[in-house]
Parts: C-alpha cells; structure tokens; sequence
C-alpha cells in the first residue's frame, strides 16, 4: 500500500491533552477498559476473570485475552494470523487467538450462488481443517467450523 499511515485515521502526530502523542497512545483505552473492568470483578468475586479484547497495547494480557479480530476465511488470512499472534506473544499478551475457519468472505455459509468468493466444499474442509490445526498453537475462537 501506498497510503501514508495517516490516511483515513486521526493524525498519529495528534497530540492529546496531555502531551502524550496519538502514536504512541492509540490502543491504550482498549487496555484501559480491561484493567478497570478486570480490578472491579476481582474486588467483586475474588476471582481472575476471563476477558477477551481486540483493542490491546503492549503489556494488556496481563488483564485480558486478545483476540485477532474478524479474519476472513481464506489462505492469505490463515498465514497473517500466525504472525499476528506471535507478534502479540512478543507484545507481552500471552493469550491470543484467531477466529478459526475465518469469519468472513469465502465462509460456507449462505447461498453460494450469492458468495462468488465460497470456496468448494473440499478446499474449505481442508482450509479448516489447516485452522484447527493452528488453532492447538493459541488460543481459538471457534465461529466457522
């Protein structure tokens, strides 16, 4: 892509009321949002919760599970899935997963004279079975299969 980063986003030069930079800040309230929830239920219960989030930042498994977002249900998806999650293990979120067999595009699901994009049942068996196998690697969410 030739788009510069700040296409169609706030600028990553905005500045906040802070001082702090949007770039360096983007992900932060999603990570926020987790602590503050993550803190109310333990002083509630007790108990560590289990909660799930895509807007994460560096250090946030430590109050949630990240999930990837809404793949789609192809190849090229499956590949980047792998290095999205290893890249969040390095991002100190242990916890993370993909949505196994994808969410959308090429899903079997609906009419397939309707999804140009519907993959034939063999190729798609093989795909998903392809994303269970991945999905032992991490943490799957299971919405294709």
């Amino acid at each position: 892509r030739d788009a510069p980063l700040s296409q169609n986003i706030i600028s990553p030069t905005a500045l906040h009321s802070n001082g702090a930079r949007e770039y360096d800040t983007h992900n932060l309230y999603g990570t926020a949002m987790a602590r503050s929830h993550f803190e109310a239920v333990v002083s509630l219960t007790g108990k560590r919760p289990f909660l799930l989030s895509r807007s994460t930042f560096p250090g946030a498994g430590r109050w949630a599970a990240h999930w990837t977002g809404d793949n789609a249900a192809n190849w090229e998806n499956l590949f980047y899935s792998i290095a999205g999650i290893l890249n969040s293990n390095l991002w100190g979120i242990p916890m993370v997963g993909a949505d196994i067999c994808g969410f959308i595009d090429a899903t079997q699901e609906g009419d397939p004279w309707t999804n140009p994009t519907q993959l034939p049942d063999a190729e798609y068996e093989e795909l998903c079975n392809r994303w269970a196998m991945l999905g032992i690697m991490h943490m799957p969410r299971v919405t294709g299969c």
